[in-house]
C-alpha cells in the first residue's frame, strides 16, 4: 500500500472526531473507485458487502483492470463500492440503500485533498454520476481518488528532500531554523513535506515488506488557533478543550525537556496502530505521530528518535500571538515592498503594520515577509518581526534579491538602523529556499558585481556562496584578529578583505588579503599599523583604494605591490 494512502487513513481517523464534534458535513462521496488489492489490508467495501450477506466476485473491467462485484443472496449484484456508498441495494431489499451506508463515514479521498490544501469540486461524469475532483491551490487538478492513491500530484508539489548532515550516531540531522528545533532520523530515510515544513513533515523510511517503515509525522501548524496554546496553560485541559485528545491515553514521557502527552489508537481494519506524542514549546503545539506500518513496532528506534528531538534556539519568529493580534487589529496593513520572482510565478511581499500602543504599554509595530503565488493568490508567511517603535538598533524586513534560477529569496531583517555600540557591522542576509521551505542565516557581506556570488562573514569565517546553489568555499578563522570590509573585483573573479585589530577606535594592525575564486587560496597583500586601514574599494582592475583612520586615501598597485598616497 502506498505511503500516501496510509497517511490519508491516519488523517481520516485523527480528523473524524474533530470534524464530527464541530458539526462539519463530510465531503460528498465520489463515484471513482479506489484500489481493492491493497496488501495486508481489508477492503472496507468488500467487508461491508460480506457483513451484509453478499459475496465478492472479482472480475475484469473494460479497461482490463480488476473490479469487485457484490453478489447478493437473491442473485442480484452491484459494484462493491457503489453498494458501500449506498448507491444500490439487493433487488429484494425493503430498506432504502442509505440506511446501509456506514455511519459517519467521511470520504477519505476528500479529506486527504482538503488536508493537503486542495478543494473538492463535485462534477458529473460521462455516465451521469458524480465524481470528486481535487483542485489544488496552483490551479491544477486531479481525480480525488487518484490523488489519494498517489497517482498524481499538484504541478508545484514539493519533492522529498534528503539531508546530507550526519550525526555522530550515524543518523541524519534535520534542522528547522524557523521554529528552532532539530532531530535525528535513520540514514536510509528521507524527509517529505506535504505543503510547508513549518506546518508538517514526514520521515519516510525504505520499503519493508511492501510498506515504507518507519513512518513518523511531525506536525506544528502555526496558523491554527488550537495549535497555539497560551504559555503556562494546562496541556491536558487545552487538548481536551480543543478536541485534540481523542485516543486512549498512555503514560506521559519527556520530549525536548518538556512533558509530552502520549495517546494511542490500536490496529483496526482501516488503519495500522499509531502513537501520538503532543507537547508545547514557546506558544506552539507539536504532535509527533508514529504510524506502525506493516504492523512493525520498534520502540528502541522510536525512543532514539524521540530522545533526539531538541530545541537548539528560540524560534526565529516567536512573535507573541497576543501582541501580534493586537497590532493587526489596531493598525492598517501597508505593503512596504513587492519583488517578483524571475519566472513571475511568485511575489515576495513585505507588509507593515505601523506603530500602535499595545495593551496600554509600549508603541509597537509588526512586519511580515510572505510569498504570494501569482496564479492562485495563496500566501505563505516566511518571516515576521515585532518592532519597538522609537528604540535603537537595526530593524525591518526587506527583500534584497532573487537568485536568477528563482529557487532562493535573499532578504534582510535589518533594513534600517544599525546595532548599538561601536564595531564593524554588515547588514545580515537571510536566504529562503523555496524547495526546502526554510530560511538560513548567511551572515553579512556584499554580492559580486556580476550578481552570481556572495561573500559574507559568519563570525570569523569568510564564506563564499553561489547565489543559485549554496556555499562553495569557506576560509576558516579568516577574521580571527578582527573582521573588516569585503570588496569584489570589477570582474567578480576575486575579492579582497580587511582584518582590523581595533575598530573602535580604528587603530592597531590592519591587513588586506586577496582571494581568487579560481583556487580560493588567501594571499596576503599588505599589513600596516601606521596607518591603520579601515575601508576598501576595488573600482578598477589593477588597483585597490584604501582609506586610513584619518580618512586619507591610498592606492595599492596589484601588479607591483606598491602602496602610494593619494587618489
Amino acid at each position: 500500500m502506498s505511503r500516501r494512502i496510509w497517511f490519508t487513513f491516519l488523517l481520516f481517523l485523527g480528523m473524524a472526531a474533530i470534524i464530527a464534534s464541530c458539526g462539519a458535513e463530510p465531503a460528498a462521496p465520489a463515484t471513482s473507485t479506489p484500489e481493492t488489492n491493497t496488501p495486508n489490508m481489508p477492503n472496507p467495501a468488500s467487508v461491508f458487502c460480506e457483513e451484509n450477506g453478499g459475496t465478492i466476485d472479482i472480475r475484469e473491467d473494460a479497461a482490463g483492470g480488476q473490479v469487485g462485484i457484490c453478489v447478493f443472496p437473491d442473485g442480484s449484484e452491484c459494484d462493491e463500492w457503489a453498494y458501500y456508498r449506498g448507491e444500490c441495494q439487493p433487488q429484494s431489499a425493503t430498506v432504502p440503500p442509505e440506511s446501509l451506508t456506514p455511519p459517519n463515514m467521511a470520504n477519505p479521498a476528500s479529506i486527504f485533498c482538503e488536508e493537503n490544501g486542495g478543494q473538492v469540486d463535485i462534477r458529473e461524469d460521462a455516465a451521469g454520476g458524480q465524481v470528486g475532483i481535487c483542485v489544488f491551490p496552483d490551479g491544477s487538478e486531479c481525480d480525488e481518488w487518484a490523488y489519494f492513491r498517489g497517482e498524481c500530484q499538484p504541478e508545484g508539489a514539493t519533492l522529498a528532500t534528503p539531508t546530507a548532515e550526519l550525526a555522530e550516531d550515524g543518523w541524519k540531522i534535520y534542522r528547522n531554523d524557523t521554529l528552532g528545533y532539530t532531530f535525528h532520523y535513520p540514514a536510509d530515510a528521507i524527509i517529505e513535506f506535504a505543503d510547508d515544513p513549518n506546518r508538517t513533515l514526514t520521515i519516510v523510511g525504505p520499503m519493508v515488506d511492501d510498506e515504507h517503515w518507519p513512518m513518523i509525522m511531525v506536525n506544528h501548524p502555526g496558523d491554527r488557533d488550537d495549535y497555539r496554546p497560551p504559555e503556562g496553560v494546562d496541556l491536558v485541559q487545552w487538548l481536551t478543550d480543543q478536541n485534540l485528545l481523542v485516543n486512549a491515553r498512555l503514560a506521559d514521557r519527556q520530549i525536548a525537556g518538556t512533558v509530552a502527552v502520549h495517546t494511542r489508537l490500536d490496529r483496526s481494519p482501516q488503519s495500522y496502530a499509531f502513537d501520538t506524542f503532543t507537547f508545547a514549546h514557546a506558544g506552539q503545539l507539536y504532535s509527533i505521530v508514529i504510524l506502525h506500518t506493516g504492523d512493525k513496532e520498534d520502540w528502541s528506534l522510536y525512543d532514539r528518535f524521540l530522545d533526539s528531538f531538541t530545541f537548539t534556539m528560540e524560534p526565529t519568529s516567536a512573535v507573541p500571538a497576543n501582541e501580534r493580534d493586537a497590532i493587526m487589529s489596531l493598525s492598517q496593513a501597508d505593503v512596504y515592498s513587492v519583488a517578483p520572482s524571475p519566472d513571475g510565478q511568485w511575489q515576495a511581499r513585505v507588509t507593515r503594520y505601523n506603530c500602535v500602543q499595545v495593551n496600554e504599554g509600549d508603541m509597537m509595530a509588526y512586519e511580515t515577509l510572505s510569498l504570494v503565488e501569482v496564479a492562485t493568490g495563496s500566501e505563505r508567511r516566511i518571516d515576521e518581526q515585532l518592532q519597538s517603535c522609537g528604540g535603537l538598533g537595526a530593524y525591518g524586513l526587506n527583500v534584497l534579491f532573487w537568485s536568477p534560477n528563482g529557487r532562493f529569496l535573499y532578504y534582510t531583517d535589518a533594513r534600517e538602523g544599525g546595532p548599538d555600540g561601536c564595531g564593524y557591522w554588515e547588514r545580515p542576509i537571510l536566504r529562503y529556499d523555496l524547495v526546502d521551505q526554510a530560511s538560513t542565516q548567511l551572515g553579512g557581506g556584499p554580492i559580486s558585481p556580476g550578481g552570481t556570488r556572495l561573500a559574507t562573514w559568519q563570525k570569523s569565517d569568510l564564506v563564499i556562496w553561489d547565489v543559485d546553489a549554496g556555499e562553495v568555499g569557506r576560509i576558516a578563522q579568516a577574521g580571527a584578529t578582527g573582521i573588516g570590509p569585503i570588496v569584489w573585483s570589477p570582474d567578480s573573479q576575486s575579492l579582497a578583505y580587511a582584518r582590523i585589530e581595533s575598530f573602535c577606535p580604528l587603530s592597531g594592525m590592519s591587513t588586506v588579503t586577496r582571494l581568487d575564486m579560481a583556487d580560493l587560496q588567501p594571499q596576503l597583500l599588505l599589513q600596516s599599523d601606521s596607518p591603520t586601514f579601515g575601508a576598501l574599494l576595488w573600482t578598477e582592475p589593477g588597483y585597490l583604494r584604501l582609506f586610513d583612520a584619518n580618512g586619507a586615501e591610498w592606492r595599492y598597485n596589484l601588479a607591483t605591490a606598491e602602496l602610494t598616497p593619494g587618489p
